[in-house]
């Protein structure tokens, strides 16, 4: 029998109160190389404040968190990226004025290759040199995946990735996290649930 792979996220008893709101309880979940895990829930769920405690925005009060079979501590987004982990938000962050290949690159150097291996993954090849402002929203979206994903990441949270995106947008960039996730990146997917956003990638 062959045995079964570390988690590449563990989550055990997860708790996050403000105040006298408790926002998340008692959350657990393990995450495998490669695995695609959707959050689906209505607004004040607690999809979010997982994912914020994921990618170290939000300490929780109780319970912890492992990456690759370790016990994290001193928790926080620039430790998160260092482990591989990336949340990539629902809000656009995005520089109209820059070209995507610069929106890519903000926050830090990457080789040439990464940048390049990125964009042909996720189709940006041909508007790398377009102002961000001058492309769809949908490419927004996918210059902000491209931006975490040339830090070669294991874990990538997408926050409604496909908020305002066509049926063919959105079976695009299901069909790019299926290509994504057969190089091993698991992937977190946090949805309202609405039917355009749990298209399958086959559909």
């Amino acid at each position: 029998m062959s045995e079964q792979p570390v988690p590449v996220l563990r989550a055990q008893h997860l708790s996050k109160r403000y105040g006298g709101t408790t926002a998340l309880r008692d959350f657990s979940m393990d995450l495998a190389p490669g695995e695609v895990v959707a959050f689906v829930g209505h607004n004040g769920a607690g999809k979010s404040t997982v994912s914020k405690i994921i990618a170290g925005f939000v300490q929780a009060d109780e319970g912890t968190l492992e990456i690759a079979g370790e016990v994290v501590e001193n928790w926080s987004p620039k430790e998160a990226t260092k482990q591989g982990v990336s949340l990539v938000p629902q809000q656009f962050a995005i520089v109209p004025e820059l070209t995507v290949e610069e929106n890519i690159l903000l926050g830090g150097l990457v080789s040439r290759e990464k940048l390049e291996s990125a964009a042909q993954s996720l189709g940006l090849t041909g508007v790398l040199r377009t102002p961000a402002g001058d492309v769809s929203p949908a490419l927004h979206r996918l210059t902000m995946i491209g931006r975490a994903l040339v830090r070669e990441p294991k874990i990538m949270i997408l926050d409604e990735p496909t908020a305002a995106f066509s049926s063919a947008e959105t079976r695009r960039l299901f069909t790019i996290v299926e290509t994504l996730k057969q190089q091993g990146i698991a992937f977190i997917y946090i949805s309202t649930g609405s039917k355009r956003c749990l298209i399958s990638p086959t559909e």
